[in-house]
């Protein structure tokens, strides 16, 4: 199963976090834009893991949830990777908090027990709002690169939980389902369908 970890949001939230890509794109920034129905935030990408050790990876989920606490995120500015001048992914950044990093730190420690490696990049959490197709050109790209410096979404929410999500890729992207999911700094554990 192909899985990652990931913060998931209410549906209103979704959907102003996706209207931001959608204002991006009546600008016409060349981009494929993520619908509001798979906006999250991605703690740790985790790929191929057999069936039988997802078992053993909710477990050790559950054990790190325990341990942490409910946070508070809150959204900043638009940006991209690798650049705003040369974009690949289109991004609505998020606050890199202590607690945030501390979960972070621990589900990228934990993972290597299932043969996941460890990031070697900094963490910087971020929803992806759309990707730029390889054969756009830097031209393309001054209007996001003004648009970029003004858009906002001036909230934060409180989180409390953390999801095993799996992907299945489709022909008309990427298919997201729930797993396993832990409450942080509970014993509660939901498991199911989103």
């Amino acid at each position: 199963m192909r899985l990652f970890i990931a913060m998931n949001f209410p549906a209103p939230l979704r959907r102003s976090i996706a209207a931001i890509g959608t204002d991006l794109e009546r600008s016409g920034v060349p981009a494929r834009w993520v619908d509001s129905s798979a906006v999250h935030l991605t703690l740790k990408f985790l790929g191929e893991i057999p069936s039988a050790r997802v078992g053993g990876v909710s477990s050790a989920l559950d054990e790190i949830a325990i341990g942490a606490e409910p946070l508070t995120l809150r959204f900043e500015g638009v940006g991209a990777f690798p650049s705003p001048r040369r974009p690949g992914v289109i991004w609505l950044g998020i606050e890199s908090g202590p607690r945030l990093r501390l979960l972070h730190d621990a589900l990228d420690r934990r993972m290597a027990e299932f043969g996941v490696a460890r990031e070697t990049r900094p963490f910087r959490p971020h929803v992806t709002l759309g990707r730029v197709d390889r054969d756009s050109g830097p031209g393309e790209f001054r209007e996001f690169e003004k648009q970029a410096r003004s858009l906002r979404l001036d909230t934060e929410i409180e989180i409390n939980q953390i999801d095993l999500m799996e992907s299945r890729l489709r022909a008309d992207g990427p298919e997201y389902r729930r797993v396993h999911a832990a409450r942080l700094g509970t014993l509660g554990v939901v498991s199911g369908g989103r």
